[in-house]
């Protein structure tokens, strides 16, 4: 090979080193600025799909279509669902916080902090699971969990529960 081929080649990787990092920078970034989902203000840039958000969510609730035979069907399972009463339950994995720890909960209402009391609060698995149960006032609700000191903690699991419920026709 000659020495002009060498520095044609050398150039043309530099390049392609150089387009692949720029555009992993950019594709960080714009997948950084989706986290977390509560700040985020308009569509993502990066993706197919302009929605994506850089949190997984699942739940197996549909939506009400519009024809209104399904809507008929349907509108009672979200009737249901809507008198439900529903508890939060936080579980800290791996932490050093206990129940005698001043843990508070509170609903933000118009920029108006209220606490919720814990209604459950144990710890399993030698003291290192944390587990509290806390019953919500609306379906609707912004939350916030403040832990006091500077204890570490290894994982947080975060679930809705409630009673069930039948209706009239069996379902």
């Amino acid at each position: 090979m000659l020495a002009s081929e060498k520095l044609w080649i050398g150039g043309l990787v530099s390049a392609a080193v150089m387009v692949l990092v720029v555009s992993a920078y950019v594709f960080s970034n714009g997948y950084l600025h989706q986290y977390p989902i509560e700040r985020v203000t308009g569509d993502s840039s990066f993706a197919c799909d302009v929605t994506m958000r850089n949190a997984k969510f699942s739940t197996t609730i549909q939506m009400i279509s519009n024809s209104r035979s399904s809507t008929k069907d349907n509108q009672a399972m979200f009737d249901m669902l809507n008198s439900q009463p529903f508890t939060l339950n936080i579980d800290l994995v791996q932490t050093a916080f206990t129940c005698e720890d001043s843990l508070v909960v509170q609903r933000l209402i118009a920029y108006t902090l209220t606490q919720l009391p814990i209604a459950t609060c144990q710890t399993s698995h030698n003291n290192s699971i944390l587990s509290l149960g806390i019953s919500l006032p609306a379906q609707v609700i912004s939350v916030q969990l403040t832990l006091p000191g500077s204890r570490t903690i290894g994982a947080i699991r975060i679930g809705l529960s409630g009673p069930s419920a039948v209706s009239a026709d069996g379902r």
